[in-house]
């Protein structure tokens, strides 16, 4: 049965080592503490499910609830399946490392014994899964840069933007873009070759799934790809997609338009949840989608491309668009390279 309420938007909780606090941004009403009833009542209303009579009443007088159909901004937020950055970043405060048990004064090599032996129980319940590339019966392999250095100059004359040329760009600028840009992914995989099971923990993008929606590049045609990073090709997904389909996955931000690419940065939830065991480490996730973006807005800008971001993407059109199992990976980022008009 599908709850009559929504939690509040603008109720947030953080942790801390006395226990959990809410703050209601709405009233700026603060609680010292929050009772487990509380949070049970918040996780009725995520889930859809319906809370008893006396408890939502109490909820709905505490700020923890509103009615879903008098709230149309908070119907919106859910509407529309945005992340609630707020939310996520109290809910993270203070959370603890597994090895914190182990004692604050070890020394470098008894924290690493103590991380392998972390990781070799790990191993030995379930194997580090594999990273997941679609069936694809056409690749395109990609051109490597000669010189990988940062340009600076460029580095300092990036701006942001929302319009693109209607140009192509070139096959040699996308693909020294996106190697460049993925240098840290095939670092942290090449790292888990070495043998060592301590780098099971370079887990820096090791859930990362790209998706690269090509609308103007030469020699290459417009299409849906899945980009492979360690192999540094394209995998063909589907041919001749449509401007339309691409910014349907983000609210229907028409300005994606032009030549150039668009990339998904999807979250393969498997490889993540295998190394990070709590749900309140999903914040580590969201921080790395966004260094991630501005790795490749780096390397666009240094071949004269620019480009946008938003983290407003329906999870539901994108798993539609980029037909991957929604069960297994989200699309968290999007972002749009092309040249500037």
């Amino acid at each position: 049965m599908k709850s009559p309420f929504l939690t509040n938007p603008f109720f947030m909780l953080s942790f801390n080592r006395d226990g959990v606090r809410g703050h209601d941004l709405a009233t700026n009403e603060k609680y010292k503490t929050v009772a487990k009833a509380a949070i049970e009542i918040l996780h009725h209303s995520l889930t859809e499910q319906a809370a008893n009579d006396s408890a939502s009443e109490i909820a709905r007088e505490a700020g923890l609830t509103v009615f879903a159909d008098d709230s149309k901004d908070a119907q919106l937020w859910e509407d529309r399946k945005w992340s609630r950055a707020a939310y996520l970043t109290y809910s993270q405060m203070n959370l603890t490392y597994t090895e914190a048990d182990q004692g604050e004064n070890l020394e470098l090599r008894e924290l690493n014994d103590v991380r392998r032996e972390i990781i070799n129980s790990y191993t030995a319940e379930a194997s580090y899964p594999l990273a997941q590339l679609v069936p694809s019966e056409k690749t395109i392999r990609l051109e490597i840069p000669p010189d990988t250095s940062p340009n600076l100059d460029a580095l300092m004359k990036r701006r942001s933007q929302r319009q693109f040329s209607d140009a192509d760009i070139s096959f040699k600028d996308f693909s020294f873009t996106l190697y460049e840009a993925t240098t840290n992914i095939r670092t942290g995989e090449e790292s888990r070759l070495l043998g060592d099971s301590l780098f099971i923990f370079n887990s820096f993008y090791s859930w990362v799934k790209l998706y690269i929606a090509v609308q103007g590049v030469v020699d290459i045609p417009r299409g849906l790809y899945q980009y492979d990073p360690t192999q540094h090709q394209l995998r063909l997904i589907q041919e001749g997609v449509e401007n339309h389909d691409i910014y349907s996955c983000i609210q229907y931000q028409s300005w994606i338009q032009g030549g150039g690419f668009c990339v998904f940065i999807s979250a393969h939830w498997e490889r993540y949840m295998w190394i990070y065991r709590h749900s309140r480490a999903y914040i580590n996730l969201l921080i790395q989608a966004g260094e991630l973006g501005q790795e490749i807005f780096m390397a666009a800008n240094k071949y004269g491309l620019g480009g946008w971001g938003t983290p407003a993407v329906d999870e539901d059109m994108a798993a539609s668009f980029l037909s991957y199992d929604s069960q297994q990976e989200d699309a968290l980022y999007f972002l749009k390279i092309g040249q500037k008009p």
